[in-house]
């Protein structure tokens, strides 16, 4: 409808899945967090899952270079092939020194024994939703100049702050996600 109305003298960025330091929703965090505590880890039989992510200190940088250029509607995320839900995961071993041994568990026994996507499992989203999710033309923000950090930038800087930092209160109405550890004691002994 705004389009239509104004053609592209506007900007509309949709962000993708913002990560980085000070992220209040602790999605990322939650991972680094426990895969850090080191033993067995449950995780989704997606692990070849695209993702594709934002750093949310280039989305703010080029949101003020762009801000003025009225360009239309942006998916404003990271470019396709960026990694796997599994190469965030292994990156976040790397990071964080961790000897965590993943326990990959299918779709349908996360779902049977009660996991909620992106809540119990942050980032994880069940195959059906997930290629509509993660399937999105960036092009026309890279034509703009969206700049793309490495992942393991990213995931380094976030556990470098995480170090220094209290983990994040929730926004009012939420709660941070992670697997409760009975659900994930149940899933590992299965």
């Amino acid at each position: 409808m705004l389009h239509g109305a104004l053609g592209d003298r506007f900007l509309t960025a949709r962000a993708g899945l913002v990560i980085g330091p000070f992220d209040p929703l602790h999605r990322l965090g939650w991972w680094l967090d426990r895969i850090a505590a080191g033993g067995p880890v449950v995780v989704p039989d997606a692990l070849d899952q695209p993702i594709a992510l934002v750093d949310a200190r280039d989305l703010a940088g080029w949101l003020v270079q762009v801000c003025g250029r009225r360009s239309g509607a942006v998916n404003a995320t990271g470019p396709a092939g960026m990694t796997t839900l599994g190469g965030l995961l292994d990156t976040c071993r790397e990071v964080t020194g961790g000897d965590a041994e993943w326990v990959v568990v299918p779709e349908a026994d996360l779902l049977a024994a009660g996991v909620q996507p992106w809540q119990h499992l942050p980032l994880w989203l069940p195959a059906d939703v997930a290629r509509t999710a993660w399937d999105v033309d960036t092009g026309r923000a890279r034509e703009l100049g969206l700049p793309s950090r490495p992942v393991q930038g990213s995931v380094a800087d976030t556990w470098a702050w995480m170090q220094t930092h209290p983990r994040p209160e929730p926004p009012p109405g939420r709660t941070l996600p992670g697997l409760p550890a009975d659900l994930e004691e149940r899933l590992v002994n299965r």
